[in-house]
């Protein structure tokens, strides 16, 4: 009979337990490494990263577009940020450019006027400013606006272009623009324009007459009919013509002749008187030797008349007419005496002027004439205006006069103006 040994349970409980506690340990490591694992995985190679990038490209979708929104058939490429360009360089010429290059304003009557606007072209990737507008004559007036032109932008030319009170065959003009980067260049725009008045003389012919006798085109501007009444002072004689028995033209062929005048003398300027109450003169220049040495010799030592003729016509209405005369400077002589008001007026004070072209030239003068005032020119120095007073002489007949009114100074200079008078009959 086996006896009982008291320690055997004891032992058999002892060991169960370490056999728990050694499990209990392999699972918490276990545990540890598996965390350990998850939170630090093995890096992957290029190749994983490429396949797993691709994957989750291929897995994503697209977003589901909002309301009233349109879905894009596919996905665009943000465009890229525009780099600046690099300016040329400088150019060494003024690189405007005026369109149109030039202006004509084709047949302009006397003291009209006309606009026209040219634009400026900035070919440079510079700004360029106009610094100065340079005008051949007072009778045109130009504005740039804005006075710098943006790279590659344009500015505005205004041009007001009024016609000389004294007619004169397709004269050339030009305007320039004077900058501040290219201040020794120039920009030039030429300037045409055939300037005349209603009624035309030789308009498709030579613009001088150079013969002692011949014959004359005698026109209008506009071509309505009109009436020649006088040339050079004398009944007209027609080419193909009766003005009898035909009815007003609007244009037609007249006779002159040098010879037949009373004094034997050839005048500066041949004209013709029409109907037209507007402008009833018309003129067309002589040049032969002895009239025009006689202009050569008239100069002024200082001064020249800007417009070397000055129309008058009376009618029975009118007594009395004022014109302004604008005397401009030629040049200097020593110890001369500045111009004041006293210093013009008529060679003679009231002068007598005008001399009948049909008749003796001892007869009645047409006019007297006096220097009302002198103003100097607020837009250029040492030119002038003069404003004359022409009084009709009322013994004088009806018709065409022509004379010189002679400008003087105490200290001898001169000047001369051709002055035409009509006075009409009242008809």
């Amino acid at each position: 009979m086996h006896g009982f040994d008291s320690r055997t349970p004891r032992l058999q409980g002892a060991r169960l337990g370490n056999t728990q506690v050694l499990t209990l340990v392999v699972i918490v490591l276990v545990a540890v490494v598996g965390v350990l694992l998850f939170v630090n995985p093995a890096p992957k190679s290029a190749l994983d990263r490429l396949k797993d990038e691709q994957a989750s490209s291929a897995n994503q979708q697209p977003a589901e577009p909002k309301a009233n929104e349109t879905a894009p058939d596919s996905v665009s490429t943000p465009e890229p940020t525009p780099q600046a360009q690099p300016r040329e360089p400088r150019p060494q010429e003024v690189p405007l450019r005026l369109e149109p290059a030039e202006v004509d304003y084709g047949y302009v009557l006397v003291d009209q006027t006309r606009r026209a606007e040219v634009l400026i072209h900035n070919d440079s990737d510079y700004p360029v400013t106009v610094e100065a507008i340079h005008t051949a004559c007072p009778c045109t007036d130009a504005e740039v606006v804005p006075r710098t032109v943006a790279p590659r932008g344009t500015s505005v030319l205004t041009l007001t272009y009024t016609a000389q009170s004294f007619p004169h065959v397709a004269p050339l003009r030009s305007v320039r623009l004077q900058t501040r980067e290219y201040p020794r260049q120039v920009t030039s725009l030429l300037i045409k324009a055939t300037v005349g008045r209603e009624i035309r003389l030789n308009s498709d012919r030579d613009p001088l007459i150079t013969e002692l006798s011949g014959e004359l085109l005698v026109e209008s501007f506009d071509g309505e009919p009109f009436e020649v009444l006088l040339v050079d002072g004398r009944e007209p004689e027609f080419v193909d013509f009766d003005p009898a028995s035909d009815t007003p033209r609007s244009s037609y062929l007249v006779r002159y002749d040098f010879t037949q005048r009373p004094d034997s003398g050839i005048p500066r300027y041949l004209h013709v008187v029409t109907n037209r109450k507007s402008d009833p003169l018309a003129e067309i220049p002589t040049r032969f030797s002895d009239n025009f040495r006689e202009q050569l010799m008239a100069q002024p030592l200082s001064w020249l008349a800007e417009n070397r003729m000055v129309h008058v016509t009376f009618d029975d209405d009118t007594d009395t007419i004022t014109r302004r005369v604008k005397l401009k400077r030629t040049r200097t002589e020593a110890g001369e005496l500045p111009v004041v008001e006293a210093d013009i007026r008529p060679a003679t004070g009231k002068s007598v002027i005008g001399t009948a072209t049909d008749r003796d030239p001892t007869g009645p003068a047409a006019a007297t004439v006096e220097v009302q005032s002198v103003e100097p020119d607020p837009r250029k120095s040492g030119d002038f205006f003069v404003d004359v007073e022409f009084t009709r002489n009322p013994d004088s007949e009806p018709g065409l006069y022509h004379g010189i009114l002679t400008f003087i100074r105490p200290d001898g200079s001169y000047t001369e103006l051709d002055v035409v008078t009509y006075l009409t009959d009242g008809s």
